[in-house]
């Protein structure tokens, strides 16, 4: 019996429709208070409310700072300082949206999401006025911002480099400005409705920011030709789109440029092509890409280059070790993995290796201590932006740079890996599955080379030079299946056998005079060493699964889901300020797995944070405000046991549902109350990283909920 991809999607369909998705709610006394509509006269009031079609999760971004995700029906108040964002909107397959507003002191501002998220792709944001604003976000709930007021900033550019002294002309053309991706809104009876994506107006907005912040001085043009020589003006830059598209397969927007640079008298003098993308999925991200690649190929310009005169390297700058260098060296080694993007075909490769890597380093913990990518980005700004694949000499001079050390300093970071992953998968084939009223099978062959090759520069800031030669390789393995009636296969994992080999080698770099390799088994590899400041002995494991197959003999896909709490829309608290949350994990030999037909594994899933965190994070901030509410200043404790936390993926001939299960015990004094959390997703082709962290971000959200009901109610019965 055939199914068409039609009625896949219908059914999807309906099992989605009617699902509200759980995000955690603001206060009672915060909602009623957003909708007073007060002004301000110093700031200005943004409201952004949500109003989808079904109740996926939309995930809403400032200034490419999260804000949080949202449901149908609810809302965001931020209290802006005034000038120029950048509202952003995105979520399951629909494409992400940018919005550029402008906001003035004294006033307010409404902006509308929606979209559908799940079955189409569709995604809009639209300033409105304030009669059906008000009406919006009087029928919705508030949900808290994941950034405080004090944490939300204009659109302001800090680069790590200093400006150049050049006066810069821009000339921004109105069909520039008028560039946008035309999209459809699916309606009734097979019919649609146009909307457009202003990337043009936000590609204004970023390159003049960027180019502000690069150059002495930059001045926006009213004509071109001008009607008067401009002689104030060392270059003048000419920019134009040249392609706008969505490359769903990688999941990023795209979008090329093409620069005249011009000098006074002399004409123009070269052209310059710009390709951006983005690796987070968001149209600021991709015009950024394509705005540091402008200043990086400006930089080689003659006219330029000769003002761009390097920085002392660290070393050369600060003979003497700082007192946070020293600290640096006493605590647990910050380890980053940065991975250098060249083009969007790279992009689901290294972050694949970079979730492998990460995961290696936090489960050697506490000799590494993770630290995020975004921060190293935001202080090296903006020369590991995507597409920039700086050499290592150029690494070397751009991070030895005394401002851009010293952020990394205060950051903790120890050490920066930065992959650069070319991955070639060239499997295919004749193969298919089916079922019928008889039964099911599959028939067929398919099967291909897999090639990752890599090249890792690594980055020691307490020395402020580069640990030797770049980590480099390459692995090769081929994937085959073979079905008649029933299939058995042999798949490769090229990009985990190469993060194997990067981490062991960086493991013995970091202490060369003590680490030895030691094979413990063929599924866990252990590099020992010394600490050489505390001299204790220790071992970085480097955790490879054994291969299996159906063939009894190959690679499981073993999967690392790291949940953001900020996009979770979960509240992380430096210290609770009247209890102490205590996490105990009771299960015993869980083991979360992805699983096939009949059970069979399909390798271990890996959370990230580790579960206790998670709950920490899930129920802390929820604890706090709850005794700050009830007026209790009182130390308390609160003990909370997990019971379960599972994440399963039962397979039938049609599809695999993705499950995650929560249950928790919260005990205050001598009253313990049970907590749950359920959230389940259906999918008819694979069950993605992705789509495993929706579910579990759900569940979790679920229990973050009821928690804080569950929590008001001991704290009550004990008074």
């Amino acid at each position: 019996m055939k199914i068409t991809s039609g009625i896949l999607v219908f059914l999807l369909t309906l099992f989605l429709i009617g699902c509200q998705a759980i995000v955690p709610m603001a206060s009672l006394e915060q909602d009623a208070e957003a909708k007073l509509f007060s002004s301000d006269p110093e700031w200005a009031v943004l409201y952004i409310w949500n109003e989808p079609p079904t109740s996926a999760l939309a995930t809403v971004e400032l200034n490419g700072d999260l804000i949080g995700r949202g449901s149908r029906g609810t809302y965001f108040r931020l209290k802006l300082a005034p000038g120029n964002y950048l509202v952003e909107s995105k979520g399951g397959n629909a494409i992400p949206f940018v919005l550029p507003i402008s906001v003035a002191a004294g006033k307010q501002y409404f902006v509308h999401l929606e979209g559908e998220f799940t079955t189409s792709t569709w995604n809009r944001l639209t300033l409105v006025g304030d009669v059906s604003g008000r009406a919006g976000v009087t029928a919705s709930k508030m949900i808290p911002s994941a950034l405080s007021d004090s944490q939300l900033r204009p659109l302001i550019v800090n680069p790590a480099t200093s400006a150049r002294p050049l006066a810069i002309g821009v000339y921004f053309s109105p069909e520039f400005k008028n560039v946008s991706l035309r999209r459809e809104k699916p309606l009734f009876f097979f019919s649609s409705e146009p909307y457009e994506i202003p990337v043009g107006l936000a590609s204004q907005v970023i390159f003049e920011r960027v180019l502000e912040s690069s150059f002495k001085s930059v001045s926006i043009l009213s004509e071109w030709p001008p009607s008067s020589p401009e002689n104030t003006k060392d270059m003048i830059l000419v920019p134009r789109v040249t392609d706008v598209n969505y490359d769903h397969r990688h999941k990023t927007p795209t979008i090329s440029y093409q620069v005249s640079v011009h000098l006074p008298g002399k004409g123009e003098v070269a052209s310059i092509a710009l390709n951006g993308f983005a690796s987070n999925n968001t149209w600021s991200g991709a015009i950024v890409s394509a705005a540091t690649q402008l200043i990086a190929s400006l930089d080689k310009l003659p006219a330029v280059a000769t003002w761009s005169k390097p920085e002392p390297s660290q070393n050369m700058a600060r003979p003497e070790k700082s007192r946070s260098l020293q600290d640096l060296e006493l605590r647990p080694k910050g380890v980053s993995i940065v991975p250098l993007l060249a083009s969007h075909d790279s992009i689901q490769p290294a972050k694949k290796m970079q979730a492998c890597l990460e995961a290696i380093v936090v489960s050697n913990s506490p000799y590494l201590r993770l630290v995020p990518e975004s921060q190293v980005r935001a202080a090296a700004f903006p020369w590991l932006e995507a597409g920039m694949t700086p050499s290592q000499e150029d690494l070397q001079n751009l991070l030895g740079q005394t401002a851009i050390a010293s952020q990394l300093e205060q950051l903790g970071v120890r050490y920066v890996l930065f992959p650069k992953i070319e991955y070639v998968d060239n499997f295919g084939g004749p193969f298919f599955c089916g079922a019928g009223p008889g039964g099911a099978g599959c028939i067929g062959v398919a099967g291909g080379d897999q090639v990752t090759r890599f090249s890792v520069p690594v980055w020691d800031v307490a020395t402020g030079t580069m640990l030797d030669a770049p980590i480099a390789g390459e692995k090769k393995d081929v994937s085959w299946i073979v079905g008649y009636v029933i299939p058995i296969w042999h798949m490769a994992d090229t990009l985990g056998e190469a993060c194997s080999e990067i981490f062991k080698s960086f493991a013995g770099r970091i202490e060369p005079r003590s680490v030895e390799s030691t094979f413990v088994t063929p599924a866990q590899q252990i590099v020992r060493g010394e600490d050489s400041i505390t001299k204790k002995k220790f071992g970085l494991n480097i955790e490879r699964d054994s291969s299996t197959s159906a063939s009894g003999s190959t690679k499981i896909l073993d999967l690392v889901v790291t949940i953001d709490g900020g996009q979770a829309g979960l509240s992380k608290i430096e210290a609770t300020r009247h209890a102490k949350l205590l996490v105990n994990d009771l299960r015993k030999g869980v083991k979360l797995e992805r699983t096939s037909l009949g059970g069979m594994s399909m390798g271990k899933i890996t959370l990230q944070p580790p579960v206790p965190e998670l709950i920490q994070l899930a129920l802390e901030a929820k604890l706090d405000a709850v005794l700050e509410r009830a007026g209790i200043t009182d130390p308390q404790i609160v003990h909370c046991s997990i019971r379960i936390f599972d994440i399963k993926t039962p397979m039938t001939l049609l599809y695999w549902d993705v499950n995650t299960t929560i249950e928790l015990v919260l005990r205050v004094g001598n009253q313990d109350r049970i907590v749950t959390g359920t959230a389940t997703e259906r999918t008819y082709i694979w069950p993605s990283q992705e789509m495993i962290e929706r579910v579990t971000i759900e569940a979790l959200q679920q229990v973050s909920a009821k928690a804080e009901r569950a929590l008001i109610d001991l704290f009550a019965s004990g008074q």
